[in-house]
């Protein structure tokens, strides 16, 4: 228990690895009450936002990708004002979420201010995946030139990319040369 809690009080990156990767429902709601605890202790809203994301990490193991979604936007829009990693992070889920409801055009908003958010405060491990993102997004609405460009963004940002994601981007970047019918340059 000890472990977990300083990994809560870490900073967000740590916080949402060890919250997004946790299924037990039990376990979540005691992270939650803390971290709300924590909130009500300190009037910090860091601890309210955590609390509420716990609430989204939850709806969406209940299958409420709307709910998830809901309560991710809330968490973006009441700390808009906010370049902070947590907000930033949050807004990167909120966009792969509409991205996983087939929203490209609106997910596409959330990733650009991840991006501009990344970029303008050195959150250096949310540019690949944003330009993956973007580029997810620009593939959905078959503007596959685009797409190319912010994949092969993503996969140069970061030489330390895993062989699995450089393998993602190298295959996303096929499928967009495959239906340019640059077939040459899908190989």
């Amino acid at each position: 228990f000890a472990t977990e809690k300083s990994v809560l009080a870490g900073s967000f990156t740590d916080f949402d690895a060890k919250i997004s990767t946790e299924r037990n429902i039990g376990k979540l709601r005691k992270y939650q009450s803390q971290e709300l605890e924590k909130y009500h202790t300190t009037k910090n809203v860091y601890y309210l936002y955590n609390s509420k994301y716990i609430e989204a990490v939850i709806a969406g193991i209940n299958n409420n990708i709307n709910e998830r979604i809901r309560i991710l936007c809330w968490i973006s829009e009441q700390g808009k004002n906010s370049n902070s990693l947590q907000i930033t992070w949050v807004n990167y889920h909120v966009a792969a979420m509409l991205t996983f409801v087939n929203a490209p055009a609106l997910s596409q908003e959330y990733s650009f201010k991840v991006l501009n958010s990344a970029k303008e405060n050195g959150f250096n491990a949310l540019l690949p995946l944003s330009y993956g993102s973007i580029g997810s997004n620009y593939y959905k609405e078959k503007k596959f030139n685009l797409a190319i460009k912010y994949y092969t963004y993503s996969l140069e940002i970061n030489k330390k990319i895993s062989q699995l994601q450089t393998a993602s981007m190298y295959n996303n970047i096929a499928l967009c040369n495959m239906n340019l019918n640059n077939n040459k340059k899908a190989y």
